[in-house]
């Protein structure tokens, strides 16, 4: 077997088409399309360039067939990326290190130097 073939009983093809048509997540049923593309012997290539509503760059085709051949189902869905902070938090958080001693934070001064000080 290929290493990007992907083969479904007739269970496994019934699990996708229901994530295919009926899953919240946008992005997942849209993965689940090119691994039903691909299991209808759809190569990766036309799945990436006309199997899906925008077409996709070959390599992201390739990487969503890798992780179903590896984890299954479980393995197309995005794992949650790091919260950032907003500007406005990372201020305040700046404002109150700046009103506490260098010497806490293991700098040898007594007081902070301002060198540039942009809002």
């Amino acid at each position: 077997m290929h290493p990007r073939t992907v083969r479904l009983d007739c269970g496994q093809r019934a699990e996708r088409l229901h994530t295919r048509s009926r899953d919240a997540r946008p992005y997942l049923r849209e993965r689940a399309t090119a691994i039903l593309k691909r299991a209808d012997g759809m190569t990766p290539y036309a799945v990436a360039r006309q199997g899906l509503a925008t077409p996709r760059n070959l390599d992201t085709v390739y990487d969503w067939l890798n992780r179903y051949q590896r984890d299954e189902l479980p393995g197309l869905i995005q794992l949650p990326r790091r919260a950032r902070d907003s500007p406005s938090e990372q201020a305040d958080e700046l404002r109150e290190i700046l009103h506490q001693p260098p010497e806490r934070f293991g700098i040898s001064r007594t007081r902070w130097r301002r060198i540039v000080w942009r809002d």
